[in-house]
């Protein structure tokens, strides 16, 4: 490599003065770690001096000098970040890692990863900061602090991270009356199309306010009702009026430790306090906070790798991968992030594989503009680990109907998916809206929703399909197991597994009609094939809404459970299987094995349930 070239290669910052080039090339300093002809290594360690040059011996610290050096990088470039590291958040920007307009090529990517000892911990890109010692008791209030923050570090996605787990902030909501009684664990919903909704962590009659967690903001023109389990069986409220939002003195929604809201100054609404309910003094005990954007983001780029990385704690997303194509995300973990651990937004033919995906809004969004002609398309979303996701952990949307083909073909398959809606009413470990044909394989679904909050193992909602579901183990979700709209859909080779709670009807496999003013969405035409499953007296088989039974072949299933009314066809018509099989004309060369509630609970005893 020629030393014009090596030097073209660098940005302007980063060039030495004349004195110095000999030593420079002598040490190595230009293209460091050649691995071939053209082919740089760059290396970033945090604990380095701050006049390094990207060199193995003199490191860059920090990671606004990548950014600069990053319209230098060519294909087979390698970035490596020193293990045991962390690169923190230095002041507010969009990302805290822009990864823009790379060129690497399918023979040589881009990479960017961790180096040192594999014994060492990945390298961290850290977007929380400690807010300081300048908490102040509020008067008359026991355990609750506050402080002055400025807006703009502060987002509605913005989290609080309360002896290490992540927080988002208390919404109270104002009502002109409240006579309907609300305890903790109802929901507060508004159902006038796309549900919004609130998990109630305190309701104060007297102030005639309630206050919990909501991941989109409640809407003042749009009534509001509660939801509950009264006997295990969920009831609606008639509506409670519609909100306003209490944005100052909001006191009384700080129930317990690790409620926090952030209250605008009315005479300069840039800045105003954060509220803070601890067990402990924040000021000898510092709480971080994340701070404004996303961890790394990927745009317009090709062939770029990004492996080995801890992306946590910043307000928007761990990893973005926006308008870019052959993006590789493997090995990384993303943990604590205000809206989705990897955001795929205009993205295809990318694999995201191997990756650990805790204790985000949503573990992975695959996400496509309306009308802006791009697609998220043929991607591999595959052995990922995905955790403790406040809404879905996997999800594929389109926000408007015209076209649910933007988002298609994508391949997920062979990832691990538990407790997913911790905080949000609605949804799946795997949940669809407006998305194309896509197939979900191998996947093994646990333990997301509760019996206040639903939660199916996959969802197919609205304008989605038609889906292939095949070879998934899906487990103890309180929803349901696999729930369909839409039509022709193919679920085969599956087990399913004790889904379901009394709360709602719903079975292992579930038909249901999601029509919106512009779209039907019963379910049709479906094919249920070949699958496992297995319910005990307390969950059912299958369930069929009125307008959702038409077309479907469902046969070849094992069914394994107790000798009781575990089938729902329509409304209220609770069958056995004989009954099931000559009413419906379905399963008739499928088996069903009786089992015994001392057999299933040695059973279960077995799989370690």
């Amino acid at each position: 490599m020629s030393l014009q070239k090596k030097m073209n290669r660098l940005p302007q910052l980063f060039v030495l003065p004349a004195a110095c080039l000999i030593t420079a090339l002598c040490a190595g300093l230009f293209c460091f770690e050649a691995q071939a002809a053209d082919q740089c290594t760059y290396y970033v360690d945090a604990s380095a001096s701050a006049d390094g040059d990207g060199s193995l011996a003199t490191p860059w610290n920090r990671l606004w000098q990548v950014d600069l050096a990053m319209s230098s990088f060519q294909a087979g470039d390698h970035i490596c970040f020193k293990r045991g590291e962390v690169f923190g958040f230095v002041s507010p920007v969009s990302t805290m890692l822009a990864i823009t307009s790379l060129p690497g090529t399918e023979q040589e990517p881009i990479v960017f990863e961790a180096y040192g000892d594999p014994a060492d911990p990945l390298p961290v890109i850290d977007g929380s900061q400690s807010l300081g010692d300048a908490w102040i008791p509020v008067p008359g209030k026991a355990n609750i602090y506050s402080r002055v923050r400025q807006k703009q570090f502060i987002l509605p996605s913005s989290l609080m991270y309360y002896n290490g787990t992540p927080r988002p902030p208390i919404t109270t909501l104002q009502f002109s009356s409240l006579a309907v009684p609300i305890e903790k664990n109802n929901i507060l919903i508004q159902k006038d199309g796309v549900y919004t909704t609130l998990l109630v962590t305190s309701a104060s009659p007297a102030d005639k306010t309630v206050s919990g967690i909501t991941r989109y903001e409640m809407l003042p023109d749009k009534d509001v009702y509660v939801r509950k389990l009264v006997n295990g069986v969920e009831t609606t409220s008639p509506s409670i009026g519609k909100p306003t939002l209490k944005t100052s003195g909001a006191l009384e929604g700080l129930a317990e430790p690790g409620h926090w809201y952030w209250e605008a100054d009315q005479s300069d609404p840039s800045t105003g306090n954060i509220f803070l309910y601890t067990e402990f003094d924040p000021n000898s005990n510092p709480v971080p906070f994340s701070f404004e954007g996303d961890g790394i983001r990927i745009v317009s780029s090709q062939h770029v790798v990004v492996r080995d990385i801890r992306v946590e704690r910043v307000s928007r997303n761990g990893i973005v991968l926006y308008n870019s194509t052959n993006i590789k995300l493997e090995g990384n973990t993303v943990f604590g992030c205000g809206l989705a651990g990897v955001q795929m937004w205009n993205a295809s033919d990318s694999i995201i594989q191997n990756n650990s995906l805790d204790a985000n809004a949503t573990g992975i969004e695959m996400y496509t503009e309306p009308v802006s002609g791009n697609k998220t398309i043929n991607n591999t979303i595959q052995q990922n680990t995905v955790s403790n996701c406040r809404g879905a952990c996997i999800g594929l949307s389109r926000d408007e109907e015209s076209d649910p083909g933007d988002v298609f073909g994508n391949l997920i398959i062979g990832n691990t998916i538990t407790n997913a809606n911790t905080m949000s009413y609605d949804g799946a470990g795997i949940y669809t809206f407006f998305a194309g044909a896509n197939t979900f394989q191998a996947n093994t679904i646990r333990n997301c929703g509760s019996a206040n909050l639903r939660s199916a193992g996959i969802m197919i909602d609205v304008g989605g399909g038609p889906m292939t579901i095949t070879g998934n183990t899906i487990e103890n979700n309180s929803l349901g197991g696999i729930v369909l709209s839409g039509a022709d859909h193919i679920v085969t080779g599956n087990t399913l597994r004790n889904n379901g709670v009394p709360s709602w009807p719903s079975g292992q496999v579930g038909f249901f009609n999601a029509t919106t003013a512009t779209t039907p969405a019963v379910a049709s035409h479906c094919t249920v094939t070949g699958n496992t499953i297995e319910a005990d007296e307390a969950h059912h088989f299958m369930t069929v809404e009125a307008g959702s039974s038409s077309g479907h072949v469902i046969n070849y299933n094992t069914y394994r459970g107790q000798s009781v009314q575990q089938f729902l066809w329509t409304t209220n018509q609770w069958l056995d299987f004989p009954t099931w099989k000559s009413t419906t004309g379905f399963d008739l060369n499928s088996n069903y094995i009786n089992r015994s509630p001392m057999m299933t609970a040695t059973y279960l005893l077995l799989l370690g349930n």
